[in-house]
């Protein structure tokens, strides 16, 4: 039993102190925790204002199905955030030789990947769920039975979610393992997912508001598919804890069977992950007539195509840019540029400028382009390669993966906004320019907070320091640029000056990033552990 306790509480440690980062002086872990905390309270907060501005203009008699919807809504958060990690928590990982080296039994180490996974899930879910149940109670009132009854919800919400997700996670691994071409099937059929979940959740939310008679029957459709949560909403509400008891029974059941099935297969499963791993994308070709550049960003390349939970992690701000860019076609009839401008009292491509700088601050490929490394970062340190040429190959592939993305939704948004190409040009401009800023100072974090000794790439990408460092200072340089902008807007300045004046802010950062990483990075690149 202690060896357990111990081999949880290190993988529980392991997975934080990626974060918190242990071991690292005291100032540094104040710091780091000082972030975290600002990071999952900024994420709180909008989930709070999502469910203010929804529960202060609806009628009380709608209470019941909104309380169904948000847990709908958390469980399918749960889903997605689950299935980004069930794979490092669960499969892949690469201390299994050093963990069946150790005086432990099968049934230890499948009992500390799951715990943890489940920690890990739950902390999750709470993010999602206690905010939108908070503000739900507010206007809703509360009684003692209520809120024992969101409390049991809440503590068996990530069960089921985590049962999917691995089973997924499983599949998705297995296929992987058998060659590198269905790798590259596997990144973009999960993009390809991603793309279609979103357009379709935000677009059928467009097609409700202009269509409400339509809500009662999809909320039937989805009291069916979502049984246990339709169970979950209704106890809580109506305070029914026989619905309640079977919400549990149900998330205790599927999770048992995942166990049992698991550990049957726990050690074949991940012996064969493994080989995979082991063949897969880390051979160093000769440079040959290619030139050192070309032949660095290849097999950046090619590692970052065969890795999804790399390229999911970091390709969102793009991807969500070009979801947006198909919204305004599930609205009636559309969105024209008169409608806009009239709206907002300013041309309607001032629209775009926001959701570019949002959306491309998020979770930047470069923030973990030299952690990713691992500890094989020694090979690329025994090249004949210079540091220069490293940050420009990892530079590069973030513009080349971002870029077409992003081209793509100004080009649909054009269309569907009916913009003219002469309006759009600003925008182009923009997007070079806020790239090369989350890419630059990527590269400037991580350098400084490299996680170059990890077991699971996954934890590395989604739960890395340097990456929630570059998110933090990138919105809080977006949140500044955009609230000058608007108050400058407010004084009367034309509106084709601000956006202007945006551009060329971005472009003087942009310089002096430059300088950091390619004029000072040398030494900094030095320090890191080979």
């Amino acid at each position: 039993m202690n060896k357990l306790l111990t081999l949880i509480k290190l993988e529980i440690t392991n997975t934080l102190a990626i974060f918190l980062q242990f071991g690292k002086s005291k100032k540094r872990r104040i710091r780091s925790t000082v972030g975290i905390v600002l990071l999952v309270l900024g994420i709180a907060g909008v989930f709070a204002f999502y469910a203010y501005t929804i529960l202060k203009y609806i009628p009380t008699g709608f209470f019941p199905y909104v309380l169904f919807f948000f847990l709908v809504f958390s469980w399918i958060m749960s889903i997605i955030s689950t299935m980004a990690t069930a794979s490092g928590h669960l499969f892949g990982f690469r201390d299994m030789d050093t963990l069946m080296a150790l005086p432990l039994t099968r049934s230890e180490i499948l009992a500390a990947k799951l715990i943890a996974f489940v920690v890990t899930s739950f902390v999750t879910d709470l993010i999602f769920s206690v905010p939108l149940l908070s503000v739900f109670f507010y206007f809703n009132g509360v009684t003692l039975l209520q809120a024992v009854s969101a409390i049991i919800v809440l503590v068996f919400f990530p069960f089921i979610p985590i049962v999917l997700s691995g089973l997924l996670s499983f599949l998705f691994s297995l296929i992987v393992s058998k060659g590198k071409y269905k790798a590259y099937l596997k990144s973009i059929g999960g993009v390809v997912l991603m793309i279609g979940f979103l357009v379709l959740y935000y677009g059928y939310s467009f097609y409700l508001q202009d269509h409400p008679e339509d809500i009662p029957a999809l909320l039937n459709v989805l009291s069916v598919v979502f049984k246990p949560i339709s169970w979950a909403s209704d106890g809580i509400y109506y305070e029914e804890p026989l619905k309640i008891l079977y919400f549990v029974l149900l998330n205790l059941g599927a999770f048992a069977l995942l166990v049992v099935l698991f550990q049957r297969v726990f050690l074949r499963v991940n012996n064969v992950l493994d080989e995979g791993f082991k063949e897969k994308n880390y051979v160093y070709k000769a440079a040959g007539q290619e030139g050192v550049l070309l032949t660095l960003l290849k097999r950046d390349f090619v590692f970052y195509f065969t890795t999804p939970s790399l390229m999911m992690n970091t390709i969102v701000g793009p991807l969500m840019l070009v979801v947006f860019s198909f919204m305004p076609t599930f609205a009636t009839g559309g969105v024209s540029l008169n409608d806009l401008t009239a709206f907002f009292g300013l041309d309607s491509s001032i629209i775009l400028y926001p959701m570019i700088l949002f959306f491309l601050s998020i979770a930047p490929y470069t923030a973990s382009c030299i952690s990713v490394e691992g500890e094989g970062f020694w090979i690329v340190k025994s090249l004949p390669v210079k540091p220069n040429q490293l940050f420009l190959s990892k530079l590069l592939l973030h513009l080349v993966v971002c870029l077409p993305l992003c081209f793509i939704s100004l080009g649909i948004f054009s269309f569907t906004l009916s913009i003219p190409f002469l309006k759009i040009l600003p925008a182009l401009l923009l997007v070079v320019a806020v790239l090369l800023f989350s890419g630059l100072l990527g590269l400037c974090v991580n350098m400084r907070n490299p996680k170059m000794v990890w077991t699971s790439i996954t934890r590395v990408v989604k739960n890395s320091m340097s990456v929630t460092v570059t998110m933090l200072i990138s919105m809080f340089v977006t949140a500044v640029v955009l609230i000058a902008a608007v108050y400058s807007l407010y004084r009367g300045i034309s509106q084709d000056v601000v956006i202007y004046a945006v551009i060329l802010f971005f472009a003087l950062v942009d310089a002096c990033l430059f300088y950091l990483v390619f004029g000072a990075g040398d030494k900094h690149y030095l320090k890191i552990p080979a």
